[in-house]
């Protein structure tokens, strides 16, 4: 695993004893950092969570009976301190709750889809599932509870990023299409689920990713990149700010793998883009300079 700076140097290298396919960094329960990671023996054996230390080193592994972990995000108090985290595996074992060493605090069963799940320092004890339709969950008193579903009629939902607006309320971006003829869309949900805006786009979206600015609290920017090579950055509101495609390769269009926003000083930030080629790691500027 490469550490690298935003010039893409290379900082660091942790020779870890499994693959790593997903991971964050969270507190430690002794205190110090730890990455909680999904991993897994060999690229065709089954994945399970682990985590280690700031030397790289193993603190704790949760095996379960499913192979399959789609997503997982801290679970945050009302100071913004991570307590706890979330699993979401989908099908039989769908969501569960675990400590910061990895002991098991709840289960909601059964969520045969399941995309991801999200959460957001702004926003105590909640996070957010998105499997086709987008639910919202509140964790109190070791029990996560169902507070809001979109309905079956809005759009096909498959990826999501939540943040809070300038009243404090949870908002959602997500992007999916529409149930009875497939058109791709973006969507913008409130706090209750309802649609705020919807703009429709040419071809199938496959990443959505977040960047939030210091100079711009509760209005952050997202970028959409599309399965044709397009990509859209635009405001909270839907405001386009600029459209454009990623780089051919091969004389074809390249499918984007991976799609973050990465946030440096207060008023400028960049999204970083992997493409399925291989061929590098674009970025690309933000400055509210």
């Amino acid at each position: 695993m490469h550490v690298y700076d935003l010039d893409l140097n290379l900082i660091d290298t942790y020779n870890l004893p499994v693959n790593v396919h997903d991971f964050i960094v969270v507190p430690g329960a002794e205190g110090g950092l730890q990455m909680v990671a999904v991993v897994s023996a060999s690229s065709y054996s089954g994945r399970h969570l682990a985590s280690f230390d700031e030397s790289g080193d193993l603190l704790w592994e949760l095996h379960r009976d499913t192979s399959r972990i789609a997503s997982l995000t801290p679970i945050y108090n009302e100071q913004g301190v991570v307590t706890s985290l979330v699993i979401g595996y989908g099908g039989k074992e769908g969501i569960r709750g675990v400590s910061l060493n990895g002991d098991d605090l709840w289960q909601v069963k059964n969520r045969q889809v399941l995309y991801a799940v999200k959460s957001h320092p702004t926003i105590a004890n909640t996070f957010v599932m998105v499997g086709g339709q987008i639910e919202i969950f509140k964790v109190m008193n070791g029990v996560a509870n169902t507070i809001a579903r979109s309905f079956v009629s809005d759009p096909y939902a498959d990826n999501i990023e939540i943040f809070t607006n300038i009243d404090g309320y949870l908002q959602i971006v997500s992007t999916g299409s529409e149930r009875e003829n497939g058109v791709p869309r973006i969507t913008a949900y409130d706090q209750e689920l309802a649609v705020q805006w919807q703009s429709a786009v040419p071809r199938k979206l496959q990443k959505l990713a977040m960047l939030e600015l210091e100079v711009t609290p509760s209005a952050p920017v997202f970028m959409a990149a599309t399965e044709g090579g397009t990509y859209f950055i635009f405001e909270a509101d839907g405001t386009m700010l600029y459209q454009g495609r990623s780089f051919p390769f091969g004389g074809k269009d390249s499918a984007t793998y991976w799609l973050e926003g990465i946030s440096v000083g207060g008023s400028s930030g960049f999204f970083a883009m992997v493409l399925l080629t291989g061929m590098g790691i674009p970025l690309f500027h933000i400055d509210f300079n």
